[in-house]
């Protein structure tokens, strides 16, 4: 099944070029473009085009059965139908009739998928197994966002809170929700199959209290409406409950350390460093966001709130899927090594230029970021490159 990991990668770097785009209309707009819509494009390749899919074969590779895998990876052929069309539909028209179909088919697909995935794997009772589950629990819970919108224009409601209300609960539970549980799922599959053993019993504890504090840092994306202060007080006690989760997930894994270093490779281990790191920062940048001050700071200050979107889905997200690249030797190591110090180099740089830019002219500012972000499509090409140079015979993907 290595080569379905082409679809993935394929839709990251179209995704990235997109991405590369929007950057360059702030240095020279073009005519007739409607940036919105392109954003609109550039995401949902992004979520459904590139993390999903990548979560996806990795569920099945490791948790079906080898014999069973053929239903599911014809299925898996037919969910790019919808992705590829979002891509094409969404630059056209936006939030558009055809747009809102093709993502309702891909939603609806993947609930009949988590209920399946769900029913064949439920004698299985690995830590891995946990986490994907409760990831697509949280894919499910964020459908009721986009699945109000269509109500919510109908009734004349596209313009106010209850719209972005709607668009931040579906990123939330994604972000926080499906893609976090998604690559924990990957870590903990990784140290299973390098006979790593972490104590089960903490590693769930860890994942439930992870879950809580998901559910309760949601009202931290609605504070710019000032919904009242029991909303900052709610948020909150989620970031807290976070921190400690991360805090004490970390310190859990100290007695893994030797077994983890003698096992994964080094640039693993930095790049999981990097993510620890980030995962961190997003905890520590969510409980700040409590305070009222600084959620109005927040709100208003775009970049700011992009430079921590692009944290959680590259920082934590995207470095964590890219290590599971290297540690199951789908890709070939040394290329990959060098694609991703070049996506890593886009990423610290465009976060920090995307940080400062509030403060600084918009020339130089808006260039810095297209210079920077133009590292990530290329660091993606040379990634792929890597896939299609890796060796088929060495890769650990089949359970």
């Amino acid at each position: 099944m290595r080569k379905y990991y082409s679809f993935p990668l394929l839709f990251f770097l179209l995704a990235a070029i997109l991405g590369l785009f929007l950057r360059f209309q702030f240095i020279r707009p073009t005519p007739g473009i409607r940036y919105t819509y392109f954003l609109h494009s550039h995401s949902h390749i992004m979520f459904l085009g590139w993390v999903f899919n990548v979560l996806y074969l990795s569920f099945i590779g490791y948790h079906i059965p080898e014999k069973q895998r053929h239903g599911y990876l014809t299925f898996f052929l037919w969910l790019q139908v919808p992705v590829a069309a979002m891509m094409i539909s969404f630059p056209i028209q936006g939030y558009g009739l055809y747009s809102i179909i093709f993502s309702t088919v891909h939603t609806l697909a993947v609930m009949v998928f988590t209920f399946v995935f769900y029913s064949r794997t439920k004698d299985q009772k690995t830590v891995s197994l946990w986490f994907a589950k409760m990831g697509l629990f949280f894919f499910f819970l964020s459908t009721a966002g986009p699945f109000s919108l269509g109500y919510l224009m109908s009734h004349g409601l596209g313009q106010t809170h209850w719209y972005n209300f709607s668009i931040y609960y579906y990123l939330h539970f994604q972000y926080n929700g499906f893609f976090l549980f998604g690559v924990l799922s990957l870590f903990y599959q990784m140290l299973e199959r390098k006979q790593i053993r972490p104590d089960a019993r903490k590693a769930l504890v860890f994942g439930k209290r992870m879950a809580v504090a998901c559910v309760l840092t949601y009202p931290l994306s609605i504070l710019f409406a000032r919904p009242g202060l029991a909303f900052n007080a709610i948020g909150a006690a989620g970031a807290l409950v976070q921190l400690i989760a991360i805090g004490l997930f970390l310190k859990d894994l100290r007695p893994l350390l030797t077994s983890i270093c003698s096992r994964f490779l080094r640039s693993s281990r930095f790049y999981l460093t990097v993510v620890a790191a980030a995962m961190l920062l997003k905890a520590l940048l969510q409980l700040a966001s409590a305070e009222p001050g600084i959620a109005e700071l927040a709100y208003h200050l775009r970049p700011v709130v992009i430079a921590y979107l692009h944290l959680v889905l590259i920082g934590v997200i995207t470095l964590s899927m890219l290590v599971w690249f290297l540690e199951t030797k789908l890709v070939n190591e040394s290329l990959a090594r060098k694609a991703m110090a070049v996506l890593l180099v886009g990423f610290a740089g465009s976060e920090m230029a995307l940080v400062v830019s509030p403060w600084w002219a918009n020339a130089p500012a808006s260039v810095t970021i297209f210079v920077f972000s133009a590292f990530l499509p290329a660091g993606i090409f040379i990634f792929y490159r890597a896939f299609l140079k890796g060796n088929p015979d060495k890769s650990q993907h089949f359970h």
